[in-house]
């Protein structure tokens, strides 16, 4: 009887977890190559399903029987739309792990400015998807300049017949890169809001209590009164002139 314990493992055949582990390999060290000039570590290259992230990076997440660390880069296979798109998450993720290795990253996720200098220099400019008027920031995406590095190496890598060979089943067809207009759109949006929350506190007035100087904020000539005091209210600056004056 034969212990399935000792069961001698062969070669590795082709199938398809080989092959997509091989394809993404081969892509990583392509742009390791070309674009950080080779002086990223090899990580282990992940697929996963996490919802509303594109891809991750985590410094040193696995380790081998002696002790080795590497890094790990994921990938979802669902925001799967264009070939180049998901390439360039691939080098999202390389920009982090080239910051760990080289640079300060920010804490928890924080994308920083060190962080998008290296992505611009890449021809992947970032920009918050929360605000995109900014480009730091925990949430943050990129877009692929047309004649950016990137987009020159990822042309010559597909040029050399480079393809996945195993993607999702079908194209997810609500993941869309955003345009450089609809970009400039949503920035004059987040600045637009921006503008109407600064005039929104510009319109409220601070008041203290000319006794205790427990402080409240209303609206300009709004009478108000001091529950501990009995005292009315006046505004912070006539406060603040008395102080002075005493």
């Amino acid at each position: 009887m034969t212990n399935a314990a000792h069961t001698a493992v062969g070669p590795a055949r082709e199938t398809p977890s080989a092959i997509t582990a091989a394809d993404h390999d081969r892509a990583f060290e392509f742009f390791n190559q070309v674009l950080f000039g080779g002086a990223l570590q090899r990580p282990v290259i992940t697929l996963s399903s996490r919802k509303k992230a594109m891809g991750y990076f985590r410094s040193g997440f696995f380790r081998d029987e002696r002790g080795q660390g590497a890094d790990e880069i994921g990938l979802n296979p669902e925001y799967y739309s264009t070939l180049q798109d998901y390439l360039s998450t691939l080098v999202h993720e390389q920009a982090h792990q080239w910051q760990f290795q080289f640079g300060k990253p920010g804490k928890n996720g924080y994308h920083n400015k060190a962080w998008v200098e290296k992505m611009t220099e890449l021809g992947l400019p970032p920009f918050n998807t929360k605000d995109p008027a900014k480009q730091t920031g925990t949430t943050v995406s990129h877009r692929v300049e047309p004649e950016g590095r990137f987009a020159v190496a990822c042309a010559q890598l597909l040029r050399s017949g480079f393809t996945l060979r195993w993607t999702k089943s079908e194209p997810d067809e609500d993941v869309t890169e955003l345009s450089p207009e609809q970009i400039e759109d949503l920035a004059a949006e987040a600045e637009e809001k921006r503008r109407r929350r600064e005039a929104q506190r510009r319109s409220k007035t601070p008041y203290h209590c000319p006794v205790c100087l427990t402080k409240a904020w209303a609206k300009p000539k709004v009478k108000l009164m001091c529950g501990e005091c009995r005292a009315v209210l006046v505004p912070s600056d006539e406060v603040v002139a008395v102080i002075n004056e005493s």
